[in-house]
């Protein structure tokens, strides 16, 4: 949903998907950032209910990962899996504005 959104508001060819910019899975404590948008110094992650919220000790580090990501001069905001599935257009073009409406940075 994110990808076809990302290509409908006019960034077709603008974005990495599955960026392994910050080591990926091949370096220990790398990330990979599910969309990266290098002309904006943004980086888009979808957090899914189960992977990023049903597994004990899985929001520690997804914040570490955020401050890593923050302190490299990148921007990250998270769209929560069901709000992409349900409004995808609306809630990535506000991550390209920068504003995050998910759990995770709510606190949730």
């Amino acid at each position: 949903a994110v990808f076809q959104a990302l290509n409908r508001l006019g960034f077709r060819d603008r974005f990495e998907f599955q960026s392994s910019k910050f080591g990926g899975r091949a370096v220990r404590g790398g990330i990979v950032a599910d969309f990266f948008v290098a002309s904006l110094g943004l980086i888009i992650n979808v957090q899914g209910e189960y992977w990023h919220f049903g597994r004990p000790g899985q929001v520690a580090i997804d914040l570490i990962q955020r401050q890593q990501i923050l302190s490299s001069g990148l921007n990250v905001v998270y769209i929560d899996e069901d709000d992409a599935m349900q409004n995808a257009d609306f809630f990535v073009s506000e991550a390209i504005r920068g504003l995050d409406h998910s759990k995770l940075t709510r606190g949730f």
